[in-house]
């Protein structure tokens, strides 16, 4: 296999901001996207035709935030284990042959394409866990909470009712998309294992433009 990616290719970013700009240009699904935005069509509907009041969307906010923490700690644990082993036990010739190889379809070698892929899930989780964090340590507060509803209710003239709601839709439209990019994360797993086959396969038969 050619040798088309130079390995200083490998440490341009320098941090999990610039691996989440590289990762939201190539792992953004529209399916996923479309999936998403359908459920919050469908939660913002429900807060303009429903009966919940102010008070009961703030109750279901604080516990959507415990349970999203709970998910986040718990699956994101299991991600990084599982990655960090799977990373570890991986053939380092075959870690060579990805990061040298470019993708065909993007200008980055399929060492960082299926990594990123794998980032991605990571980084969305951890904004997710850190976003939960913030709302029960402002929500728990109820003198702050209650000024910052007010706040935004005397800016823009509106209801608290459907502050809180769209608020409620927000986190539960997030918490959504975790599972949906979850899928993702699973798939990657599998098309690197085949990846891998394949290319070993294209070696042995001598066949090294097999991409």
């Amino acid at each position: 296999m050619n040798n088309n990616v130079p390995l200083e290719d490998l440490t341009r970013e320098t941090s999990l901001f610039d691996i989440f700009k590289q990762c939201h240009i190539y792992f953004v699904n529209k399916v996923n996207l479309l999936l998403t935005f359908c459920v919050f069509a469908v939660m913002v509907s429900y807060v303009f035709i429903g009966d919940v009041n102010h008070s009961s969307y703030v109750l279901k906010v604080r516990g959507l935030a415990d349970l999203g923490l709970s998910f986040v700690a718990s699956i994101l644990g299991f991600l990084i284990t599982g990655f960090t082993i799977f990373a570890s036990l991986s053939d380092r010739e075959f870690l060579r042959l990805m990061a040298t190889r470019k993708h065909n379809d993007h200008d980055i070698s399929y060492l960082k394409y299926t990594y990123f892929a794998f980032m991605y899930v990571f980084i969305v989780y951890l904004l997710f866990g850190t976003f939960c964090l913030l709302v029960k340590l402002f929500t728990d507060k109820q003198y702050i909470a209650m000024h910052v509803v007010k706040g935004i209710h005397t800016t823009l003239h509106t209801d608290r009712r459907i502050i809180s709601g769209l608020f409620h839709a927000f986190l539960g439209t997030w918490f959504f998309y975790l599972f949906a990019i979850l899928k993702g994360f699973i798939f990657n797993v599998y098309h690197v294992l085949v990846t891998r086959i394949r290319w070993e396969c294209a070696i042995k038969s001598g066949n090294t433009d097999e991409g």
